[in-house]
């Protein structure tokens, strides 16, 4: 059958137009004045990148971290990143375009746009027109949810890991509607080499596994498993079984061994057994059949596997689950109380769903794609098949899923935005069955058929060939919903701002130039990435909350810095060779509170001015006074930012900036909320 004219046009917006859109808007916060850089996280990603660019490989140990002895990076770190990071950049480096400054900031708006492709993928896999695909597309490149993790000055994992996930789900569907075996076969095994390269990017690409194992077992409850969810279910747990022995990090943490995984491949084995497969067998033995065999496989995990160097997050979303975890406090693990305190890690108010930070207007599509999905399934046997197909139902499932993990810890917000973009094709799709362009009515020959495709036609009721009132009025509000979406979307990437304050940029320029050559630096563990990017420093702590070392000293560090006296600060800074004490402004307090579990928080919550007595502690006085609190010397402050030399070391010098120092470590603004890369 010849293609329908003009079938080339949705695919030209979907392909091309709407991911040039993507990265105009990704781009756009570099061309407003002042300028963007690296801060937080993306400074110490930049320094990283920098590290494979110049040697071809990450710094093993990391010896600007886990003082004295360095960081493994691969125990806590995946490497593709910085892989693909520093392929990008020798190939454009070998292009002429030498700068890797731009260079990273043309791939972080490219990953972020190229989102628009799996996701258009997934609509099509669920049975979207070609505009419905390109409209889904539009959506997940607009979603402020993603784009707020993926614009170009942010160097994290997100962009990348989020398309190679998105990239896993769409192949997914892909290949549970697949209709002979070798198709199943070969898309599940692609969409397990996506998942397995989702994996070496970004770590929390895990709750995608954990969440599709939950709705197998679902779906194989519910019904017999097809034979393209068998196929690709055991595909995948073959995946994660590669990745757990591929990645270093995984393999730290005992993933073989764990309960997810586990129980993964449970239920991969359990629904090949001819009990499951079988046409008549009953609702009650498929699932007492799987619940056993899931229960067996976590007992083993449990008593024999490791929840590693992740527990903290567990703990974290046990106690969200639990209504007690919504703000630090001091009954709590202090690295609980810290990441509970970070932006990432905060929850979510559910009308934040719906607001311009996360999905606009749009956001209440994630209800009504249902609806108008499950309205839409009598209007053909076609979309009745693909409403009640496992592609869809997997879709549907991770959605909600992924909804429940937003509100219990907000970072997973830029996961959720292409699937909330999936449904949101779907749904046009249901609205507008005639604007499919592979439709063929020539092919319409029974009454039944041809009664259901003037049902198709006019969108269920009215006169035929033309919609409902309700659909068209269901169509209004879904363009309304997305020029909000629009509008919100440029509106943030125009006026969104991350860089380096002047006072700080002041501070880590007399660090690099006059600091001891090589020795650690003190300071909170938000700041660490930038001072060994900018300050070109070891630092005793920052931002990788995972690691036992950091860990450690971010907790012993806190509680020095809160001590009526400096003894206990000069001889944690004595043992580690510290010499130069980094003291922020005030607004920093609180973290290291946090850390030390010290009772100020709650004073510092309730936004309370401190007594005198409690405002009696070393870091105290040095962030609002800068007085002399013998051993250390103060040496330096401006803006606020004070530098406190110790006595007795070997004294400051002069060292010249390492060749890594990124062009952009001269602009200037203010810092937002630091965020965390998982």
């Amino acid at each position: 059958m010849s293609r329908a004219p003009g079938a080339w046009l949705p695919r030209l917006v979907g392909w091309v137009l709407i991911p040039a859109l993507g990265v105009a808007l990704r781009l756009a916060p570099l061309w407003q004045p002042p300028g963007n850089t690296w801060t937080f996280d993306a400074s110490g990603h930049y320094r990283l990148v920098a590290e494979q660019v110049a040697h071809g490989h990450l710094p093993t140990p990391d010896r600007f971290t886990d003082l004295p002895e360095g960081r493994r990076l691969g125990r806590f770190l995946p490497p593709g990143f910085y892989r693909v990071a520093g392929t990008w950049h020798r190939i454009a480096a070998a292009l002429g375009a030498r700068d890797l400054d731009l260079n990273l900031q043309v791939l972080m708006a490219l990953l972020g746009a190229l989102v628009a492709w799996p996701v258009w993928g997934a609509a099509r896999a669920l049975g979207a027109h070609r505009w419905a695909a390109a409209f889904a597309a539009l959506v997940a490149v607009l979603a402020p949810a993603h784009l707020q993790r993926t614009t170009a000055f942010l160097l994290r994992y997100e962009g990348l890991g989020t398309l190679l996930a998105t990239a896993h789900i769409a192949l997914a569907a892909a290949a549970l509607g697949a209709r002979t075996t070798r198709s199943a076969l070969a898309r599940s095994m692609l969409s397990a080499l996506a998942l397995v390269a989702a994996l070496a990017t970004w770590r929390v690409t895990l709750v995608v596994p954990a969440l599709e194992t939950a709705i197998v077992f679902a779906l194989a409850v519910a019904r017999p498993p097809t034979m393209g969810l068998r196929i690709w279910t055991t595909t995948q747990a073959l995946g994660l079984a590669a990745a757990a022995l591929l990645l270093e990090y995984l393999r730290a943490q005992s993933f073989l061994l764990s309960p997810m995984f586990l129980a993964t491949l449970a239920v991969a084995a359990t629904i090949q057994t001819p009990i499951l497969q079988g046409t008549g067998s009953r609702v009650v033995a498929r699932a007492v059949t799987l619940s056993l065999a899931v229960l067996a496989a976590t007992l083993v995990g449990l008593r024999w596997g490791s929840s590693g160097d992740y527990e903290t997050v567990g703990t974290l979303l046990r106690l969200r689950l639990s209504g007690a975890g919504s703000t630090p406090s001091t009954g709590l693990d202090p690295i609980t109380a810290v990441m509970m305190s970070v932006q990432e890690f905060r929850v979510t108010d559910p009308l934040a769903l719906v607001g311009p930070g996360m999905f606009s207007w749009l956001g209440g599509w994630l209800v009504v794609a249902p609806i108008v999905r499950w309205v839409g399934r009598s209007s053909s046997p076609r979309a009745r098949t693909v409403w009640a197909s496992d592609a869809f139902l997997l879709v549907l499932g991770l959605t909600l899923g992924l909804v429940g993990l937003t509100l219990l810890i907000t970072r997973h917000r830029v996961l959720l935005a292409p699937l909330v973009a999936v449904l949101a094709g779907a749904a046009l799709a249901a609205l507008t069955p005639t604007a499919n362009p592979d439709a063929a009515p020539a092919t319409v020959t029974s009454g039944a058929n041809r009664r259901g495709a003037r049902r198709d036609a006019r969108g269920g009721s009215g006169e035929p060939g033309r919609p409902s009132m309700m659909v068209r009025l269901s169509l209004a509000a879904l363009g309304l919903c997305t020029m909000v979406l629009g509008w919100d979307a440029v509106r943030f990437a125009t006026t969104d701002r991350q860089a380096l304050e002047p006072g700080w940029v002041a501070a880590l320029g007399w660090m690099r130039d006059h600091a001891p050559a090589g020795a650690p630096v003190l300071s909170v563990w938000e700041r660490g990435y930038e001072i060994q990017l900018y300050g070109q420093r070891p630092t005793v702590v920052d931002g990788l909350l995972e690691s036992p070392v950091n860990q450690a000293h971010l907790v012993a560090s806190a509680h020095a810095f809160l001590a009526r006296t400096p003894d206990s600060l000069a001889a944690f800074c004595e043992r580690l060779g510290v010499e130069i004490v980094v003291v922020p402004p005030s607004r920093s307090l609180f973290g290291v509170a946090v850390a030390a579990g010290n009772p100020l928080i709650r004073r510092l919550i309730a936004r309370q001015p401190l007594s005198p007595e409690e405002a009696d502690r070393v870091l105290i006085r040095m962030m609002l006074t800068g007085s002399r609190e013998p051993p250390f010397e103060p040496v330096f402050e401006r803006d606020g930012y004070r530098i406190y030399r110790l006595e007795g070391g070997r004294g400051v010098t002069t060292s010249p900036a390492a060749a890594i120092l990124p062009a952009s470590s001269s602009q200037t603004h203010t810092t937002g909320h630091p965020g965390r890369d998982r």
